[in-house]
């Protein structure tokens, strides 16, 4: 199973980046790097300014900068107990999620980690930029629901594939029971048969093709089980996965909801689709959106 190596978490010294720290510490726990990135406006707006306006300004984001690092270093410390030279902090300056993907791209990090909103109450907005543009894997964090489990939602595509294998890590590292969800509904049947060389018998009952469907991803689903070392559910479920999904999610308390996607832009390729960026702003959980093969 992959371990991050290289962990990017933003801050802003809210309640909800403290979770966002917390599960940034955990996911760097087995000796990965973690990065804490904090976001502020430009200093300079672009209006013109003397020299010495611009002296001045520049010596004030100094002193920011320093007061900034000192208190996100003590946060760090009472939050998860590491000491300043078990962090790196650093300032950026401009919009939040271009700074985010920009310093994820040039430190190689393979795991950003956000909080689910912002002081602001902008981070869901900003999540979704990321995931669409970074190249890395992004956690979304929340709360733990308080159930004990992770919930992969996954559509048998090499993405999620990745999803499952990253949903039984952290099932295994949780010492969490795994649940794999698959979502089936007709128009899905329907293009099952889209990349074969024949259509679907005009014979076959919409009911009749659902069930056939629905098999085979009973049968994916228990073979998946069986290959992993972790406690595994299975569950295929014929409702959309916009609302079976974030009910599930509820109904089993889940801690932690894993997607699978490809290419840079990630969200608008997620595996469920135009349903994700749904999912990443309304299920009450984690969100772990794992980066997989293009």
């Amino acid at each position: 199973m992959a371990v991050w190596k290289r962990v990017l978490c933003s801050t802003d010294l809210s309640p909800a980046a403290d979770e966002a720290v917390l599960q940034a510490h955990r996911a760097a726990a087995d000796g990965a790097e973690l990065i804490l990135l904090h976001v502020v406006s430009s200093t300079f707006q672009g209006a013109p300014m003397t020299p010495d306006l611009v002296q001045k300004a520049m010596v004030d984001r100094e002193r920011l900068a320093s007061g900034v690092i000192e208190a996100i270093v003590d946060r760090a410390r009472e939050l998860t107990g590491r000491e300043a030279d078990a962090l790196t902090v650093v300032i950026g300056d401009g919009d939040p999620y271009a700074v985010i993907v920009a310093e994820a791209e040039s430190r190689g990090a393979d795991l950003v980690v956000l909080g689910a909103e912002d002081a602001s109450g902008a981070m869901g907005h900003v999540a979704e930029h990321v995931v669409r543009h970074v190249h890395s894997s992004v956690l979304v964090a929340r709360r733990a629901g308080g159930g004990g489990r992770v919930l992969v939602a996954t559509d048998f595509s090499p993405a999620g594939a990745a999803a499952v294998r990253a949903g039984a890590r952290e099932a295994h590292i949780r010492g969490a029971t795994l649940m794999l969800v698959h979502c089936v509904e007709f128009a899905t049947a329907s293009l099952a048969f889209a990349d074969t060389a024949v259509a679907p018998p005009s014979t076959i009952e919409p009911n009749a093709l659902l069930a056939e469907v629905r098999a085979s991803a009973v049968n994916q689903l228990s073979e998946m089980a069986r290959a992993l070392d972790v406690p595994t559910d299975t569950r295929v479920v014929n409702d959309p996965p916009e609302t079976a999904i974030p009910r599930l999610v509820e109904s089993e308390r889940a801690d932690l909801l894993v997607l699978g996607t490809a290419g840079r832009t990630g969200l608008r390729r997620v595996l469920l689709g135009s349903v994700a960026e749904t999912l990443l702003r309304s299920v009450p959980c984690a969100v772990l959106v794992v980066r997989g093969e293009e």
